[in-house]
């Protein structure tokens, strides 16, 4: 648990910093969010993943969908599913 609130901190100060994010930061900080019941940062974190231009990136759909499957947010989950164009093992 230690290591996804460091997670939640380092991204929040990421973004102070203007840092651009990637991928691999995104889907951390949604993983992070999901474990650490913080749904409004992760809403907030796909904002800025559409912003980015994330929304086609596999890694980053999945963990967006992994966040609101923990939040019981299956419609939301099935929309994001359907928008995916490319699907691996784990969507």
């Amino acid at each position: 648990m230690v290591f996804l609130k460091k997670a939640l901190e380092t991204s929040n100060k990421m973004q102070l910093a203007s840092v651009k994010l990637n991928f691999a930061n995104f889907s951390n900080i949604l993983l992070a969010c999901a474990t650490m019941e913080a749904l409004a940062k992760g809403i907030y974190i796909h904002q800025r993943i559409v912003e980015n231009g994330f929304t086609l990136n596999v890694v980053v759909f999945n963990a967006l969908i992994y966040m609101y499957v923990k939040y019981e947010s299956i419609e939301k989950s099935h929309k994001l599913f359907d928008k995916m164009h490319d699907v691996d093992i784990i969507s």
